[in-house]
């Protein structure tokens, strides 16, 4: 049920079957405009009895009304249910959450299928007035359940995997997740709203994000993003793969530039880092072959295949975007001391990823370093402790192979080093704001 009151003072009433309601306080009067399959011939009437939200236009004199499938809009003066060029109901067959109306007239839908800006004006001079954001344009998710407006004209909405930010200006998106200190990253329809100070409130599963836009600063970092991982028919790269006859690289994935196939191994899986463990989630990776057009991975994902390449050489590139987009070769300059400890600290954790028992010890005795010092290191350069990293490289492979849908939870669970269910699937959701079941069927449903 959702209740907004009018420029009359009027009370508008949605509720969950019984259409759409308008009670008077000054006369005591109680008027439905229900949808009734005995009367068609009714034109003042909601087409779906299951309603969300509410919205009172800027101006007072319309009532746009979300339901489970598509949204109207009523003329209050009129009492009657405008038309748009499609008909009485725009975005039929999407389940609309919620409507916001900024200061150029221009409407931000929240669909079950992305975010719609609905242009009216232009809507009524050719029927096209309707434009959408999904996925493909870096949203977290295309299930889009509340919108909000920000006073720098920028937009604020949440999804079912994810808060996310859209500046209409620059059309960049940013995402931001649990592990950001938001309340989850699963937000409830409908369930937004902006106070007078500008702060916007965003429900969720465990409880209500609040923020002030304008104390949100988009950061800038100069990832180097890295190959670390190749798998080539099941198996796991390393310096000592062969591929013919030749070794596919001398010095191990990490350390490697060059990577020789022969013209059969033609089809093998890329695993990219930007070496960044706190924010994972929210980076993205673009990547290309030679001159060929930029292809962007999904959102926190770090893995891409390169299927039936054609015999010759190749020249691999991969960037990462951030809040902004920054990006770099995959071949940086010169490793520093500190990258290259970084690099032999995350070869050790994947190489025994699957033992329970990977302790701080033994990686600083493998990496040739004192516990304290490795300590250290890792706070210096992931501000993260040397368990806190294990535990991220750990969830994030998790991450990965739920996402493929290959394998069950609990074989995921025991290839990534935990050894009770109750322990991984409590850090699992304090990481990624869900259930690994969850997070299993929502990504590998969005991937499929």
């Amino acid at each position: 049920m959702n209740v907004v009151e009018d420029g009359k003072k009027r009370l508008w009433i949605a509720t969950n079957g019984d259409g759409l309601l308008c009670h008077d306080p000054a006369t005591g009067q109680t008027v439905s405009y229900k949808a009734d399959p005995n009367h068609l011939e009714r034109t003042n009437v909601v087409s779906n009895n299951w309603l969300g939200t509410l919205t009172i236009s800027k101006d007072k004199r319309r009532l746009y009304v979300c339901m489970s499938s598509g949204m109207m809009s009523m003329d209050l003066k009129a009492d009657t249910f405008e038309v748009w060029p499609t008909g009485k109901v725009l975005l039929s067959g999407l389940a609309v959450h919620a409507v916001r109306e900024d200061n150029n007239g221009l409407l931000w839908v929240a669909t079950s299928g992305g975010l719609y800006m609905v242009n009216k004006e232009k809507g009524k001079e050719n029927g096209d007035g309707l434009s959408a954001l999904t996925i493909s344009d870096g949203l977290p998710a295309n299930d889009v359940t509340s919108v909000e407006l920000a006073d720098d004209g920028t937009i604020w909405m949440g999804t079912v995997h994810g808060l996310a930010h859209y500046d209409p200006a620059t059309q960049q998106v940013n995402c931001y997740y649990a592990a950001s200190g938001l309340q989850g990253n699963e937000y409830s329809n409908g369930a937004s709203c902006r106070d007078t100070e500008g702060r916007l409130y965003f429900g969720g599963s465990n409880g209500i994000s609040c923020f002030n836009p304008a104390d949100i600063k988009l950061q800038t970092m100069n990832f180097k993003p890295r190959v670390t991982g190749i798998i080539l028919n099941g198996q796991e790269v390393t310096s000592q793969t062969l591929s013919g006859s030749k070794l596919i690289c001398q010095d191990g994935v990490l350390e490697s530039n060059v990577f020789t196939f022969a013209h059969n191994d033609n089809t093998f899986t890329i695993t990219l880092s930007a070496l960044n463990f706190e924010r994972a989630e929210e980076l993205q990776y673009a990547y290309r072959t030679g001159n060929d057009s930029w292809i962007t991975l999904p959102q926190g994902s770090s893995d891409l295949t390169l299927s039936h390449l054609a015999p010759g050489e190749y020249n691999f590139e991969v960037k990462v975007i951030d809040n902004e987009p920054v990006s770099s070769d995959v071949q940086p300059s010169e490793p520093s001391p500190d990258d290259r400890l970084l690099e032999r600290v995350m070869r050790v954790v994947s190489s025994h990823i699957t033992d329970p028992d990977l302790s701080v010890e033994f990686i600083a005795q493998e990496v040739g370093i004192s516990r304290s010092h490795l300590h250290r290191k890792m706070k210096e350069l992931t501000n993260q402790t040397t368990v806190d990293l294990i535990r991220s490289i750990r969830l994030q492979r998790a991450a990965r192979l739920l996402s493929k849908g290959e394998m069950s939870v609990s074989d995921v669970m025991y290839a990534c080093g935990f050894s009770f269910a109750s322990s991984f699937a409590t850090t699992f959701k304090k990481f990624y704001g869900m259930s690994p079941t969850e997070y299993a069927q929502r990504n590998h449903s969005s991937t499929t």
